[in-house]
């Protein structure tokens, strides 16, 4: 694959082709992910930067989760994405939702924390525990609200925290 200029000047371990064909795929941050797929920036930014102008620019919620609920207009309104690179966003969008809707247990029945925790462990266990102080304003936010907090959850490598069952989360 032909390197922009901008991208032949990041150290090798910097650059997504590089990083990914040395460490896989799973090593790769969502802006790394998205800049192989792109492939191309535009004269003044390179892939990387583009992927992340790109997930920066989500309305209402950053990341992948607000790029998923961009339109294809939406994101031909953003400088280096045209009518083919935001078709291939939506097209890698719908395939995701698809394989997850494929690999989701038939049936699958969240009745307790173990559960939740079992299914979400592998995709969660790289981020950091919440602290204490959220889930209690949430809670306390919901109960004006009329809205109960049943649990909260943290999932960590290998294993989970349930703060109901902690009787930290009073239901």
């Amino acid at each position: 694959m032909k390197q922009n200029k901008m991208e032949r000047l990041l150290p090798k371990e910097q650059r997504p082709y590089e990083k990914c064909q040395e460490k896989g795929a799973a090593a790769l941050t969502s802006q790394e992910l998205l800049a192989i797929l792109l492939r191309t920036g535009t004269v003044q930014e390179s892939a990387l930067e583009l992927a992340g102008r790109v997930l920066r620019s989500c309305p209402g919620e950053e990341g992948l989760r607000g790029l998923y609920t961009m339109s294809e207009e939406q994101l031909m309104q953003l400088p280096g994405i045209g009518r083919v690179k935001a078709m291939q966003l939506k097209c890698i969008c719908e395939l995701s939702r698809r394989l997850s809707r494929e690999t989701a247990e038939p049936g699958a029945e969240f009745t307790s924390p173990k559960a939740i925790a079992g299914y979400y462990m592998e995709d969660m266990r790289h981020k950091k525990q919440e602290e204490l102080l959220v889930t209690k304003r949430v809670e306390e936010a919901g109960r004006l609200l009329g809205i109960a907090l049943l649990d909260h959850i943290i999932i960590g490598e290998r294993c989970y925290s349930s703060l109901k069952e902690q009787g930290i989360v009073n239901v």
